[in-house]
């Protein structure tokens, strides 16, 4: 669900080449998360952006899902 207004959207990035589905991991979500903490919607992405202190950039990922 909705949080403050914000819905949570997971951005995945499989390791190693693995193939991974958006339905495979709101399942997975479903089985170990409570309701409130189940993603809205799920991204899978070939790589996440990163800051130059290489920590993932939140913000980018942020205005991605906005845009």
């Amino acid at each position: 669900g909705d949080l403050l207004g914000q819905a949570i959207v997971a951005a995945v990035t499989p390791a190693g080449g693995a193939s991974l589905t958006a339905a495979q991991v709101q399942r997975h979500c479903l089985e170990h998360l409570d309701s409130y903490m189940i993603p809205k919607s799920v991204v899978i992405r070939p790589s996440l952006p990163m800051t130059v202190s290489g920590k993932i950039n939140r913000v980018a990922l942020q205005q991605e899902a906005v845009a």
